[in-house]
């Protein structure tokens, strides 16, 4: 067990892993307690690795230790927090990511969005006339993830279209 620890965090040190390559059904116990002692890393970077190993596990369930991680001084490692968050379907963020729609960085703003389109009622155009200062993919995207939502405001024709546009858009 010791070793095992030892070989995963070295395995997480030296980035030997390829998270984008690997899909296990659920991280043990152990793993994810070594990964999320590594979410506490001053280096930025071992914290960002950290959060794409946690990403690997196919039935995510989110860890308190990438909750907390809303609030860390690197925007990008908000936005990787906020997109497993919101990939996990944790709702118990929801208020700590609708704070972050004001965030300083536009990738924050962005996926703080894409989470509320998905996981809040309002409408997240209505972020946007109040806020403003959004991409318009992140614009465009979040009004698609909210149409496409089962319930009442589902227009899956309207979100076609908008998706249509932005494939015509990139050419």
């Amino acid at each position: 067990r010791q070793q095992y620890v030892a070989t995963l965090q070295d395995n997480i040190q030296r980035v030997q892993i390829g998270p984008a390559n690997v899909s296990v059904p659920v991280l043990d116990q152990f793993t994810t307690k070594v990964f999320a002692q590594k979410l506490n890393s001053h280096d930025v970077n071992e914290v960002i690795y950290a959060l794409e190993l946690f990403e690997m596990a196919q039935h995510l369930n989110a860890h308190s230790a990438v909750r907390s991680l809303l609030e860390h001084p690197s925007p990008h490692v908000r936005t990787k927090a906020v997109s497993i968050l919101n990939s996990a379907g944790d709702l118990s963020v929801k208020h700590q990511v609708a704070d972050l729609i004001s965030d300083n960085s536009l990738e924050v703003r962005t996926e703080a969005l894409l989470y509320l389109s998905r996981h809040d009622e309002t409408d997240p155009l209505t972020y946007v006339e109040q806020l403003g200062d959004f991409a318009d993919f992140s614009i465009r995207s979040a009004t698609v993830s909210f149409l496409m939502r089962p319930g009442d405001f589902q227009n899956t024709q309207a979100a076609r279209m908008i998706t249509d546009g932005m494939i015509a858009d990139l050419g």
